[in-house]
């Protein structure tokens, strides 16, 4: 949950409340945030979980790092291993890579447990930092994207811009499907945001602050 205010973000909160609202009427929904380093996707992602929070949602919340990039679905166990989750059976710890057959398997009974978890309340699957993704962990998104679970549910993807977002999006071009992709987030957004964080502060700094900090320049 957000410890302040999101300030120069009010387009993209409205994204991802139009995006509860709808999952909340019985529809599915997918949504990329993507950007460059340090720009606030997790902070994005905060202020979602906050919003399924006062809807008694259930939220299921992993992320990628780059020292588990080569750990089939670690995200995605990380998720489910949260408490407001399940943990998936059969964990792949094992050195052999899964077959085909076993991996489908998997990603079936991940999207029998999201559909289980969806019959009474909504569920948001939430993965961050997926550019350090493992090669099973975007096998079982593009799965889950063209063989979406049959109830209402919301996946949310953070990444950098590149091939993992490029990739994502192909998968719902094919499904048929219109991800709603917010980001990237550029320069000129960045001037933006620092321009309504300023205006932010001079509605509660005293004209006595202000000459403090001008002595101090």
């Amino acid at each position: 949950m957000p410890t302040s205010p999101l300030v120069g973000r009010d387009d993209e909160l409205a994204v991802l409340q139009a995006a509860v609202a709808a999952v909340a009427r019985g529809e599915r929904r997918l949504v990329v945030v993507q950007g460059e380093p340090g720009i606030g996707k997790t902070r994005l992602l905060d202020a979602l979980q906050d919003m399924l929070s006062h809807r008694h949602g259930v939220v299921l919340r992993g992320h990628a790092t780059e020292l588990e990039s080569d750990a089939p679905l670690a995200a995605v166990l990380e998720a489910f291993g949260s408490p407001a989750g399940i943990e998936v059976e059969d964990e792949p710890t094992t050195a052999p890579p899964m077959s085909p057959a076993t991996r489908w398997r998997l990603y079936r009974t991940i999207t029998d447990r999201l559909d289980s978890l969806a019959a009474d309340e909504p569920v948001a699957l939430i993965l961050d930092d997926m550019h350090w993704a493992d090669p099973v962990t975007l096998e079982f998104l593009e799965h889950s994207i063209r063989r979406p679970p049959k109830r209402a549910h919301l996946l949310v993807l953070a990444a950098r811009p590149g091939s993992v977002v490029d990739r994502l999006r192909d998968a719902e071009r094919m499904s048929g499907g219109s991800a709603v992709v917010i980001g990237a987030f550029g320069l000129l957004s960045m001037f933006d945001q620092l321009s309504r964080l300023s205006l932010h502060l001079q509605s509660w700094l005293t004209s006595a602050h202000l000459r403090w900090l001008v002595e101090l320049g």
